[in-house]
């Protein structure tokens, strides 16, 4: 083979690897960053966190995702970088009575092993709730 081919074959090989989508694999258990483990950007940028959130995605795309004071549950779907949870039950955690559900989704934004999705309150402050992928113990 000629230098020119393998050149040819390099290129062709190399577009392909580069094109290819990184996989990631939602289905996993999430839980709040400490905002001690939050960078100094998002410190800067946000005025409060939210802590004690967990949300696991099941494969069948069902989801349980709790806080300190509410528990909801329903279907989950990933479109390009963004996780959406359509909510079907919520309930408050500490006592008998029953949460409503946002007629529109909860959107997570999914970067690298983090889910993050901002909440506007008060006037116009942002707080920032980042979840992190749990890795499983075998």
């Amino acid at each position: 083979m000629d230098v020119k081919r393998i050149s040819r074959i390099l290129f062709l090989v190399l577009c392909l690897i580069s094109c290819s989508k990184e996989t990631f694999e939602v289905s996993s258990r999430y839980s709040s960053v400490a905002p001690k483990e939050i960078g100094i950007f998002y410190k800067l940028k946000y005025s409060s966190f939210a802590i004690g959130s967990e949300l696991q995605l099941y494969t069948d795309q069902r989801f349980l995702y709790t806080t300190c004071g509410i528990k909801k549950t329903g279907t989950w779907k990933k479109s390009n970088d963004s996780l959406y949870l359509y909510c079907e039950s919520s309930e408050f955690r500490h006592f008998d009575s029953i949460a409503t559900c946002l007629e529109k989704p909860e959107v997570f934004k999914i970067k690298r092993n983090f889910l993050e999705r901002k909440h506007l309150y008060g006037n116009s402050k942002i707080m920032i709730e980042k979840l992190k992928k749990v890795e499983e113990e075998l």
